[in-house]
């Protein structure tokens, strides 16, 4: 039976005429057996739901049937034969779609979000499902003995792109990957957006990825969930704007009930260990871990690795500063951490952690290679307006370029550093280092070239922590000796292509901020940073100079978890001006909130009624909140 008015494509936005055209069936238990469910898997289970055809879009000869039962089986909400392979999911296309690389694709994952989108779209875009996010691949199967017990065991064996994406003319089309919104936290969906994005530029395509936000609850919405939620004359509108905001990546933004939160895996063994290591000894936020065994590395390997860019070479050196609301947040553990790490293999890159200009030069005169550890940035930048700190942000400035020789004159004599390579790791409480900072700091260019790390939240708790595995930091000192032990020049070429693809995007997201003279200058800071932490992982990941797109590709989480804290940073906590104080405050009432009425808020803000409404309407304005039953939701 056709499925003409089922609850589930109406609840998804997909008309009669859609389902029927896609050949939609609304089976029975026998029904659906009869179609290939059968065997000891779907052996007494209830099968009765919807069968969406899999076809050739060529010939339309059918390849199976996915079934969408109303009781999942085995807690999987979809299947399909046993025995069958992975295709796209087509159900619309025509040798047109297929063959014009003008028309633009949506791919997206699961049936009805494919009858969802050509429901709206119409023939604009071609619509291409894949069952789940790594069915684009092969599933090939093969019985192996088991290593553990006697018998045999079933397991995945060459992987590859599925045979139907020859069908599809790639080269030149704009071509929007649209998973769920849950990819912002769940590596593997970041992880399968990313591996498509690739294997569809090897292609030739221009592939882009949509970010869709989680509900105001942050529940995970896919964008039939998106669509559906408007008028189905605004639904058009609404997807076009979706695929205008994509971009080489996912973006990165605080969830309403989780925060800033970063989806990352460390490949290396190098940061595994280190990863392991923090997580017993401190309860501190685990995005402060990568970044912190970064910057333990880059002053290790100091000046001994250099990479090409342009007319000189970038050194690895790294300015990083992790920022938390308080001291429970244990930002002063994880330097601590860095420093035992770092004198263990060469106490000699250790500063000390106060200091004067003239001492600092004094001591890069004897070791230019050199850490600086600061538990207290926000306290430093109130020390830098007294007179003995006169000069130190610009020399500070200065030094992050690394230049081959760096001259000042002192009171005694003119001071000669070579090859001074200086890398710093600090901490400071989120809120006291917004209230330390002038307007000239966000544009004098100190700040910009900092890595701001931040957490608003702990997913644990430590009361005593317990002593961290001695053999384990043996261990992960021999790693870090080894590491900074490589020398050589860093050969860029083979992530040329991927690289340019995200720096565009960098360059588009500067041209569109309210704030684009503030961004731009943290934005180009960050992309030649994204160059320096692709090396430091290929060097702790292979041990070799030729940085690879794996390596990229774990570079530009970490780093757009970085544009997405600076994001949040100049909208929320670094405003400027009265008004944009008040706009910060009321804004992070909102973010720290599921919904909120503007009485609350009222009462919260302590601002007169025709204060708050000034605000309230500017942040909805720039799309940073907007109003549902009669709540205001961060968006």
């Amino acid at each position: 039976m056709i499925a003409t008015l089922h609850p589930q494509l109406e609840a998804s936005g997909i008309t009669a005429d859609v389902a029927k055209r896609a050949g939609v069936e609304v089976v029975t238990s026998q029904a659906a057996r009869d179609l290939g469910f059968t065997g000891n898997r779907y052996d007494g289970a209830n099968l009765a739901g919807l069968a969406f055809p899999y076809r050739d879009p060529r010939t339309r000869a059918l390849f199976m049937h996915r079934l969408r039962p109303e009781v999942a089986v085995d807690g999987r909400k979809y299947i399909q034969p046993t025995g069958t392979k992975n295709h796209l999911y087509l159900p619309l296309a025509t040798e047109r779609q297929l063959a014009d690389v003008e028309i633009p694709a949506v791919v997206s994952e699961g049936e009805k979000k494919t009858l969802s989108i050509a429901t709206v779209a119409g023939t604009r875009y071609l619509a291409i499902g894949v069952g789940g996010i790594w069915n684009w691949r092969t599933s090939d199967k093969e019985k192996r003995p088991c290593r553990d017990h006697g018998g045999t065991e079933t397991v995945r064996v060459n992987s590859r792109p599925i045979e139907d994406l020859d069908w599809i003319t790639w080269k030149g089309r704009r071509v929007f990957i649209c998973f769920d919104s849950d990819g912002a936290r769940n590596p593997d969906v970041a992880r399968a957006e990313q591996a498509l994005a690739a294997e569809l530029r090897k292609r030739g395509a221009e592939p882009l990825v949509v970010s869709l936000a989680p509900g105001p609850d942050g529940s995970k919405r896919g964008i039939d969930d998106v669509l559906v939620a408007e008028p189905v004359e605004r639904r058009l509108a609404v997807l076009e704007r979706l695929l205008r905001s994509a971009a080489p990546r996912r973006r990165l933004a605080p969830d309403v009930e989780r925060g800033l939160e970063l989806a990352y895996q460390p490949a290396s063994t190098l940061l595994r260990m280190f990863d392991a290591y923090c997580d017993s000894a401190t309860d501190a936020p685990a995005v402060f871990r990568p970044f912190t065994g970064l910057a333990t590395l880059a002053a290790l390997v100091g000046r001994k690795v250099t990479a090409p860019f342009g007319a000189h070479d970038l050194t690895l050196n790294l300015y990083c500063c992790i920022l938390a609301p308080s001291s429970f947040f244990h930002k002063t553990t994880m330097i601590t951490i860095a420093r035992k790490f770092a004198s263990a293999v060469n106490p000699d890159v250790l500063l000390p952690d106060d200091f004067t200009p003239e001492k600092l030069i004094a001591i890069l005169e004897k070791s230019s290679n050199a850490l600086l550890l600061w538990p207290e940035f926000a306290g430093y930048l109130a020390r830098s307006q007294r007179d003995y700190q006169g000069g130190s942000k610009e020399l500070l400035m200065a030094l992050y370029d690394s230049p081959d020789t760096f001259r000042r004159e002192l009171q005694s004599k003119t001071a000669t550093v070579k090859q001074p390579t200086l890398t710093i790791l600090a901490a400071a409480a989120t809120s006291y280092l917004a209230d330390q900072l002038r307007g000239a700091d966000l544009r004098s260019g100190f700040l910009n070239r900092f890595l701001f790390v931040m957490a608003d939240r702990k997913a644990k708790s430590y009361a005593i922590p317990e002593p961290p595995d001695p053999a384990l930091r043996a261990k992960l000192v021999t790693k870090f000796h080894n590491v900074s032990g490589i020398t050589g020049r860093a050969d860029l070429s083979g992530i040329r292509t991927p690289y340019t693809a995200w720096y565009r995007d960098v360059e588009r997201e500067a041209a569109r901020s309210d704030r684009g003279e503030i961004l731009s200058a943290f934005l180009t800071r960050l992309s030649v940073t994204a160059l320096k932490i692709s090396v430091l992982l290929e060097l702790a990941n292979t041990g070799r100079l030729r940085v690879t797109p794996d390596s990229l590709e774990e570079a530009l989480v970490l780093v757009d978890y970085i544009r997405a804290v600076l994001r949040h940073l100049l909208q929320v906590e670094f405003a400027e001006s009265e008004s944009e104080k008040a706009l910060r405050k009321v804004l992070r009432m909102v973010q720290g909130r599921s919904g909120i009425k503007r009485g609350e808020l009222l009462r919260l803000a302590h601002c007169t009624s025709v204060e708050l409404d000034k605000v309230l309407r500017t942040l909805t304005e720039r799309g940073d909140v907007y109003m549902e039953d009669r709540k205001y939701w961060a968006a």
